[in-house]
């Protein structure tokens, strides 16, 4: 019988709960929001905008989201666990 390395991590299939406290223990700075303009125009609609850096936008939902891509090695860098399928709770947070 074979043991695991001592520093080694073992995988289970996360819950949504156990994604969500991953995901919510991010910290994001977005200090570029913080020290370039922003579009004055609330409105989304496809536009040129003169002097500013970036335009807020409402996120729409995505019918059916599914995760298409998924890169093992980041996420362990950012300790975030395996999905257990491409169409579960983290295709709806990133889809």
């Amino acid at each position: 019988m074979s043991q695991a390395a001592p520093n080694a991590r073992t995988r289970t299939e996360p819950t949504p709960n156990s994604l969500c406290r991953a995901l919510a223990a991010w910290r994001f700075d977005n200090r570029y929001a913080r020290a370039l303009p922003a579009d004055p125009v609330a409105e989304n609609y496809r536009r040129q905008i003169a002097n500013a850096c970036y335009s807020r936008v409402y996120p729409t939902p995505v019918r059916g989201p599914t995760l298409i891509g998924w890169a093992p090695e980041v996420a362990a860098l950012v300790d975030l666990p395996a999905p257990p399928s491409a169409d579960g709770v983290l295709a709806e947070v990133l889809g």
